[in-house]
């Protein structure tokens, strides 16, 4: 069963599945043996709930706040299954990720890209955009 603790709990906007986020990681094993961080790099983009990461990650992200941090404690099965993956994650290892949510990515189909799209794509997307449909003046 996949296990959630909330470290901290973020004060900005929650992210949903169908949301497109960025956030700081560090992996490990149970037994504290480190396989992956995005510390110390660009923080890592995807989008919640379309397959593009272990299960462990599509189900355990949603509900997190902007700000917040949380681990996910993922079963082998949410994981990287039978196989494990790589030299460093051996078959049916569970996984810990501590997560940090920097960012929800506004998305490609939200008003501001409606508008930028309507002008032929030179409307600035500002926090404005879209309200007044993008008309140029």
């Amino acid at each position: 069963k996949l296990e959630i603790v909330d470290d901290v709990v973020g004060t900005g906007p929650e992210a949903k599945k169908g949301d497109t986020v960025k956030v700081h990681y560090t992996g490990t094993l149970l037994n504290g043996k480190q396989f992956d961080s995005s510390r110390g790099k660009d923080p890592f983009q995807v989008t919640i709930g379309q397959g593009q990461v272990i299960k462990g990650w599509d189900e355990g992200l949603p509900g997190m706040k902007v700000g917040g941090k949380r681990t996910l404690t993922i079963p082998w099965q949410m994981a990287y299954g039978e196989k494990g993956s790589g030299a460093s994650i051996p078959p049916k290892a569970a996984l810990k990720f501590e997560v940090e949510l920097i960012e929800i990515v506004a998305p490609e189909g939200g008003d501001a890209g409606k508008a930028a799209a309507k002008d032929g794509g030179g409307a600035k997307a500002g926090p404005a955009a879209g309200k007044d449909g993008g008309a140029k003046k």
